[in-house]
């Protein structure tokens, strides 16, 4: 090559070069037109993006693509780039300079910078442009997430379960392995097991598209399991409601089928119909799975499962976990109790649920006496017992024996009746106890619930009751039939109690050998055909709840020996007249219904009378004759809450008894009705909401009635009243448990509260529509406070202000001790629920919502520690809130919910 070429071929490198480089000066202005139309084009395509975006989420459990994602954030990115270049492109077109003609180098050397940005600018542009011109079908804009977050279980400390576990794990990941049963004796730490592995599907690597949690048990509802499982599907209402039964499991087939999904089924006692539910069997293809538990081992063989054996615990494994029941204090308290723990745990023979009571029920015992006690209890019974159940039952009838009084005992059994999937309102069941005599023994109503309440915390203490919550308890399923198993006698009078199912079935009830062996029938929410009372001579207690059929009530006047009759049910129109033949009747409970006859006057012949309830019924109080209510002469507590009555304050002085003690009831009550119910002498219990001033007022006031009052409601949305005596009022309440305040007109203030705790029982605060509050400082007196709801209050800015120096502060240490539930929504301007952080060692659920002024919470790195399970609000709330440390935002991050 010579050096004419080598030169010309630089020449031509050179000139391009120049050329391109002058271009960002001559072209500039072409440039920037174009930038504006191609920017232009790509905002519109942005917006056509977002509305497909936003069509796509609106459906549930859809999310955006990390691609388009990243698309729209880096158009969003280059709009503010568009913003600087164009300010810029303006002031260089102003003093634009071409070439030679430039008389300032300085705006030379703009325009060129200026039009090398935009160039660069709009080759970004134009790359966004064809990017997101490729979003042009659904799958690229958002894809399927699953319908919700797995369900995280409370799950206690365990021990020697973690083998297992990786087992079944593995399971779960074999293609090969689409059902997996879980069997082993009841107690035996199946149900723990299983929620372990529904907690580890939180945590765990997998691609289920939905996991589904359902308790099954023996006497389990195909409608409530369908409905589960459409919740975790997503089907609408649209397509659910007024439909068929197949209908429904045409539509959970419809959507599982395309979904990979594990099932989660807890207590089966028989192969359940899965295809009439809708649910498609496991396959290579869909590689779903099916994971349950059972006691019964032929349920794996008829399922084809993988089976699995939950064992029992070896005796190292028995032992320390007894001795974390136990605890330590205890075990070195005396240097042979350790021996003769050892023998204690060798006799509950691994089983973990008997491990956990017995422990419990040893917790404290510190003396050598009452360990060897305990153990020749256990070895009264002998332990090779064949059957799962004498084998459970014998040993958790210890933690029974071990209640400390026959009352206990008594009420335990009873707990039975009810089904031990559905939980329980501790109000409704004591009131049971009362009915049945079981606290007769008190003169005092508040006594006897006092009594009630202290023997279900013994229960929950002992393990027999599960609940966190003071007013709701269920029973677990081993528990409830070792219970049924003694209340029975050991099965050796199998037909004294009927529950459910068994009651139902005519072979029982309708046989008159057995039918005289009944003294307890139990139907509870229980699906079946139309039902007869049956002819018990012996029954004494009859619950009917809740369910689809109608009750023939031809026989009832053959149950001469009945005592409590609970009637909750909507089809029930009229009450028979035979009624009022059962003389021994001591509690009526007819609620839920639509009555539409007069109760027949034959009711006045319930002379024995001492609960009765009608409670949520829709008819009115003219519909019971006044002869039945002055002849019920024992009355002891009569409630009528949240009924549709009028014309009752006729049939009020018709009320005779002496005795009565409760009275609850929800109506806009006048001064006149509160001036009688003081003339009654012994009342003791009531329960009321008052909506008009002069009944406000008269409560108030009442020296009478103010001790008395258990539940009150206080409503000022038809007629203000003057409430500014109320504070001062409950300071007299001394039985006030629960409390709703709507539409309040005056500031309430702690000023006039003069003693320490003068709230010593008040667990519930409902406060609605109270707009001229600004702070409720006051609540530092209820130190046992379990739920707290506030909502709509205008002007209210701190729930409790913190005291100044001159202020008594003695009640902040006990601040919200007990509080499970806390609920302010709608409060615009509230700024503070507590400046400083508080423990909250009870808090279990916190819903902040509409607060926008809120901008911090009085939570630490030690608060809410161990009972914390969501908080809830909207996450632009979250996302700003202010925190010390951004550390205690880490911390609670996973609770929050929106």
């Amino acid at each position: 090559m010579d050096a004419a070429t080598v030169i010309w071929d630089a020449s031509k490198c050179l000139c391009g070069s120049t050329a391109k480089h002058a271009a960002f000066i001559c072209r500039l202005e072409d440039n920037l037109g174009s930038l504006r139309s191609q920017w232009t084009e790509l905002r519109s395509l942005r917006q056509d993006v977002n509305a497909r975006i936003q069509q796509a989420e609106s459906f549930a459990y859809m999310r955006r693509t990390r691609e388009v994602d990243g698309w729209l954030r880096s158009v969003n990115t280059l709009e503010q780039v568009m913003e600087d270049i164009m300010q810029q492109a303006a002031n260089v077109v102003q003093f634009k300079c071409f070439g030679s003609l430039c008389p300032n180098p300085k705006n030379c050397f703009s325009s060129y910078m200026t039009g090398k940005e935009v160039v660069k600018t709009l080759d970004r542009v134009r790359q966004l442009m064809a990017k997101g011109n490729k979003f042009d079908n659904d799958a690229s804009i958002a894809y399927q997430l699953p319908c919700e977050p797995v369900n995280e279980m409370p799950v206690a400390k365990t021990v020697g379960m973690d083998s297992m576990l990786n087992k079944v794990w593995d399971s779960i990941e074999d293609v090969n392995a689409g059902v997996i049963g879980l069997y082993g004796m009841g107690g035996s730490g199946k149900t723990t097991l299983m929620r372990k592995l529904n907690n580890e599907l939180a945590y765990r690597s997998h691609d289920f598209v939905l996991v589904i949690w359902v308790v099954v048990s023996k006497d389990f509802n195909i409608d409530q399991i369908m409905e589960e499982i459409r919740q975790k599907c997503g089907i609408g209402d649209k397509k659910w409601k007024n439909k068929s039964k197949d209908e429904k499991a045409i539509e959970i087939y419809r959507v599982m089928k395309q979904k990979k999904f594990i099932l989660l089924l807890d207590d089966i006692w028989d192969e359940p119909d899965l295809r009439s539910i809708g649910v498609p069997l496991p396959n290579e293809v869909n590689q779903s799975k099916i994971l349950f538990t059972t006691r019964l081992e032929n349920v794996c063989d008829q399922m084809q499962a993988k089976k699995f054996k939950v064992e029992c615990l070896t005796e190292k494994e028995a032992f320390d976990l007894f001795c974390m029941k136990v605890g330590a204090e205890t075990l070195n308290s005396h240097p042979s109790i350790n021996g003769l723990a050892q023998e204690l745990v060798h006799e509950c023979k691994g089983l973990p649920l008997a491990l956990i009571t017995v422990g419990r029920a040893m917790a404290g015992r510190k003396s050598p006496q009452a360990w060897k006690h305990a153990i020749r209890e256990l070895q009264s019974f002998p332990s090779g017992v064949s059957g799962m159940e004498k084998e459970v039952f014998s040993t958790l009838k210890f933690s029974y024996d071990s209640l400390p009084t026959d009352v206990d005992k008594t009420c335990f059994l009873y707990c039975a009746l009810f089904p031990d999937d559905r939980t329980v309102y501790v109000p409704r069941l004591i009131r049971f106890w009362i009915g049945e005599g079981f606290l007769k023994e008190h003169d005092s109503i508040h006594d006897a619930y006092n009594h009630g309440e202290d023997i279900v915390e013994r229960l929950k203490l002992a393990c027999l009751l599960e609940g966190e919550e003071f007013l709701w308890v269920k029973m677990h399923d081993v528990v409830r039939d070792m219970a049924l198993w003694l209340a029975r006698n050991q099965d050796q009078e199998k037909n004294r109690v009927l529950v459910q199912g068994e009651a139902l079935g005519s072979s029982q009830i309708d046989n008159p050998e057995r039918s005289m062996m009944i003294q307890r029938i139990s139907i509870i929410y229980a699906k079946g055909d139309d039902w007869h009372v049956p002819i018990c001579p012996n029954l004494s207690t009859l619950i009917v709840w809740g369910n689809d059929c109608k009750i023939d009530f031809a026989n009832v006047q053959f149950l001469s020996n009945l005592k409590v009759l609970s009637l909750r049910m909507e089809r029930i129109s009229t009450m028979p007249a035979e009624i009022g033949q059962l003389i021994h009747l001591e509690y009526l409970e007819i609620s839920e219904l639509h009555i539409t006859e007069k109760l027949p006057l034959e009711m006045k012949n319930l002379k024995s009378l001492r609960v009765f309830l009608l409670e949520y019924v829709h008819f009115s109080l003219e519909i019971i004759p006044l002869e039945v209510i002055s002849n019920l002469k024992g009355l002891r507590v009569f409630s009528f809450i949240e009924s549709r009555f009028k014309e009752w304050k006729s049939s009020l002085q018709k009320i005779k008894s002496s005795f009565l003690a409760t009275i609850h009831f929800t109506h806009s009550l006048e001064k006149y009705f509160l001036e009688q119910l003081e003339l009654l002498p012994f009342l003791e219990d009531l329960s009321i909401t008052l909506e008009t001033a002069t009944g406000i007022k008269k409560l108030l006031s009442s020296t009478k009635l103010k001790p008395c009052v258990r539940l009150m409601g206080l409503y000022q949305n038809k007629m203000a009243a003057s409430t500014t005596m109320l504070l001062p009022s409950m300071t007299s309440m001394q039985n006030l448990e629960r409390m709703t305040l709507v539409g309040l007109q005056d500031n309430m203030t702690e000023s006039s509260v003069n003693h320490a705790y003068p709230f010593s029982k008040l667990r519930w605060i409902t406060i609605l529509d109270c707009h001229n509050i600004s702070h409720l400082t006051w609540l530092k007196y209820a130190v046992v406070l379990d739920y707290l709801i506030v909502e709509n209050c205008n002007i209210t800015e701190e729930v409790i202000k913190e005291a100044q120096e001159n202020e008594d502060n003695r009640n902040m240490d006990d601040l919200f001790s007990n509080l499970r539930y806390i609920s302010l929504r709608n409060l615009p301007m509230l700024k503070s629920i507590y400046k400083k952080p508080l423990p909250f060692p009870m808090l279990q659920y916190m819903n902040i919502m509409e607060c926008p002024n809120l901008k911090r919470l009085p939570l630490d790195s030690n608060s809410a520690r161990n009972k914390l399970r969501a908080i809830w609000g909207e996450k632009l709330w979250w996302d700003n809130l202010e925190w010390d440390d951004q550390t205690i935002k880490g911390q609670f991050c996973s609770k929050f919910k929106d």
